[in-house]
């Protein structure tokens, strides 16, 4: 038996892996450390589809109680970059959530009203 193009396969859906299409599966009708690996590779996939759902269900609805929340909310990088800023921080920045992304508190000239904000708790 050949080995050249089942593993061909194989590496053509692993790459398809990396990119999270997941649903692709490899044949592995094969009764030898081929047919293992496909059915290795593709119990993997199970896995990591399983994983990155749980992890897209806990981000959105993280989300939602961020979107919800009254408080002003914002995250930041070690380097000091914003990931998140949710509505209540904007109106308190007097700002929008494009405006802070990626930049840092200094940069979108935060720190005025940030100061207020916290003379006001």
């Amino acid at each position: 038996m050949s080995f050249a193009r089942p593993l061909k396969q194989m590496t053509l859906i692993a790459k398809n892996y990396a990119h999270g299409r997941y649903q692709l599966r490899i044949p592995s009708h094969r009764r030898d450390e081929i047919g293992d690996l496909a059915r290795s590779l593709n119990q993997m996939a199970d896995v990591s589809a399983q994983r990155f759902d749980i992890i897209k269900t806990e981000r959105d609805q993280l989300s939602t109680i961020l979107k919800s929340m009254n408080e002003g909310v914002i995250t930041v990088t070690n380097h000091g970059l914003i990931t998140h800023v949710n509505a209540a921080a904007c109106r308190m920045l007097r700002t929008s959530s494009e405006r802070c992304l990626g930049h840092s508190l200094k940069e979108i000239d935060a720190s005025n009203h940030l100061e207020q904000a916290f003379t006001k708790c």
